[in-house]
C-alpha cells in the first residue's frame, strides 16, 4: 500500500523532498512531496501514518528511506549490505541506475541528523514474478554501496513459519502522508493494526489477494502513500512489506502488504547473490 530521502539540514531537505499526488490503488513509490508542504513538527500533527504517533529514537533503527529519484518508499535493512523494500518502488528503473537511489538508516527524522547513515546502491532485484498489475510478489532487494555494521537489522521469520498471523496486532511504521493524497510527516511513524484473514480481505478486494499477501487495518489507522516497501511487524518480525490499499484508513479497505514468509528462502537465494 505504499510507497524517501534523508538531507543534511533543512536546505538539503528542501532540496531533495518529494510533492504529492495518489493513484486510486496505493503505488506509493509515486508520490511526491512538494517541499512548501512539509509537515511542521506542530503537537496538532503529531499524531499521524494516518493515525499514528512518533517512533522512538532506536526503536527502528533499521527502518530505510529510499530516496527514488525525488520519489519516496520504505525499506527494511536486513544484513549489512542488503535493504529489503517492495518491487513496485523499483520496477520502473533501469539496472544501470541503480546508483541514483540514496538509502538512509537510524534516523527517526526524514531529514537525517545525528546518527543517520547513508549509503549508495550498487545493484538491485526485482522479483522476477511482481505482477504490477495484480501486486503480486511485491518483493525487491537493494545491494548497499558498502555496508552497514553498526545497526540492528530488522528480524524476519523463519522459512518453516506457517502462521497467517490472523487476528495478531501489527505494527506499521513509516514517513508516508498522514492522509490520502495528504503531506508527508517530517517525524517517523507507527501505528498498531490487526492482521486480517485473506478470506475476510477477499470479500473487500474481490477476490484478488493471493497467498503472497496479508492484510491488515485498523480503524483510523493505516499506511499511506510514501510508506510503500516498509515494514509490518508481529512481535518485533517483519512479517509484511507495505503494498498496496485503496485510499488511507478507508473503513471498507484494509491495507495490503506482501506476506514474507512466502520469500524467505527466496531472500536468502538472492541476499548471497546480488
Amino acid at each position: 500500500m505504499r510507497t524517501i530521502f534523508l538531507a543534511i539540514g533543512l536546505m538539503c531537505l528542501v532540496k531533495n523532498a518529494f510533492s504529492s499526488s495518489p493513484p486510486t490503488l496505493r503505488n506509493y513509490e509515486e508520490v511526491k512531496i512538494n517541499p512548501p508542504a512539509l509537515r511542521k513538527d506542530i503537537a496538532s500533527e503529531a499524531n499521524k501514518i494516518v493515525g499514528g504517533t512518533g517512533a522512538l529514537v532506536g526503536e527502528f533503527p533499521y527502518q530505510a528511506a529510499l530516496n527514488l529519484g525525488g520519489r519516496l518508499c520504505g525499506g527494511t535493512l536486513i544484513a549489512s549490505s542488503i535493504v529489503l523494500t517492495a518491487a513496485h518502488c523499483l520496477s520502473s528503473f533501469s539496472a544501470n541506475s541503480a546508483s541514483t537511489i540514496t538509502v538512509t538508516v537510524n534516523t527517526t527524522r526524514l531529514s537525517g541528523g545525528p546518527g543517520a547513515i547513508s549509503r549508495g546502491v550498487r545493484k538491485f532485484v526485482v522479483h522476477a514474478s511482481y505482477n504490477p498489475n495484480t501486486h503480486d510478489n511485491d518483493i525487491a532487494l537493494l545491494a548497499l554501496s558498502s555496508p552497514i555494521t553498526n545497526v540492528r537489522f530488522a528480524r524476519l521469520p523463519s522459512a518453516n513459519t506457517n502462521s497467517t498471523y490472523a487476528g495478531q496486532q501489527a505494527i506499521i511504521v513509516g514517513w508516508g502522508t498522514t492522509f490520502a493524497g495528504g503531506t508527508i510527516s517530517s517525524n517517523l511513524l507507527k501505528a498498531s493494526v490487526t492482521v486480517m484473514t485473506n478470506t475476510a480481505c477477499n470479500q473487500q478486494y474481490s477476490n484478488t489477494i493471493t497467498s503472497n499477501m496479508v492484510c491488515a487495518a485498523s480503524l483510523g489507522k493505516d499506511t499511506c502513500q510514501g510508506d510503500s516497501g516498509g515494514p509490518m511487524l508481529v512481535e518485533g518480525v517483519q512479517m509484511g512489506i507495505t503494498s498496496f490499499g485503496k485510499g488511507c484508513a478507508d473503513p471498507r479497505f484494509a491495507g495490503v502488504y506482501t506476506r514474507i514468509t512466502r520469500y524467505v528462502n527466496w531472500i536468502t537465494t538472492v541476499s548471497s547473490t546480488i
